[in-house]
């Protein structure tokens, strides 16, 4: 039996950093560049999952990132993702600004120096790509050191 997500997913809030109000997840997709922060097991990785889910009314293609899959190879996040599976469309998508990046947990990258050359990686490929939207994930333990450009949510826990 297979139950559809949108019919488990619990609705998190989040909190706009700057503006320091509430606001829904879904509000994430209403910005080009964002990073979501939460602690462990509040639900950012299946926040993503919605996300590239509820996406398909913006006609983006959703590419999904395991940064520390990415991080052990670090050969560029271009190549990377061109070397998965679905590459081809995935270049496509990139190249023609209809790609919704998510790019889940920048904080699993234990080595501190290799944290930051990898948030290095993201800037040049969001600079690279910059007609696409982009989603970053992390723990709000350990991003600091690698703090990027980019509208800032945190996920409130659950009450």
């Amino acid at each position: 039996m297979k139950i559809p997500l949108e019919d488990l997913f619990v609705s998190l809030k989040l909190e706009d950093e700057e503006e320091r109000k509430e606001v829904d997840f879904t509000d994430v997709l209403r910005f080009d560049r964002c990073i979501v922060l939460g602690d462990p097991g509040l639900g950012k990785t299946t926040l993503l999952r919605m996300l590239a889910y509820l996406n398909r009314d913006l006609a983006l293609i959703p590419i999904y990132v395991r940064i520390s899959e990415y991080s052990e190879k670090r050969n560029g996040l271009f190549e990377y993702i061109k070397s998965q599976r679905f590459g081809k469309l995935y270049e496509w998508a990139l190249k023609g600004g209809k790609a919704l990046v998510l790019l889940d947990g920048l904080d699993e990258v234990i080595d501190t120096a290799v944290r930051m050359r990898v948030a290095e990686d993201v800037r040049d490929f969001v600079s690279t790509f910059p007609s696409n939207r982009f989603v970053i994930t992390s723990r709000i333990v350990g991003y600091e050191v690698v703090r990027l450009p980019f509208k800032h949510f945190i996920i409130k826990p659950f009450e």
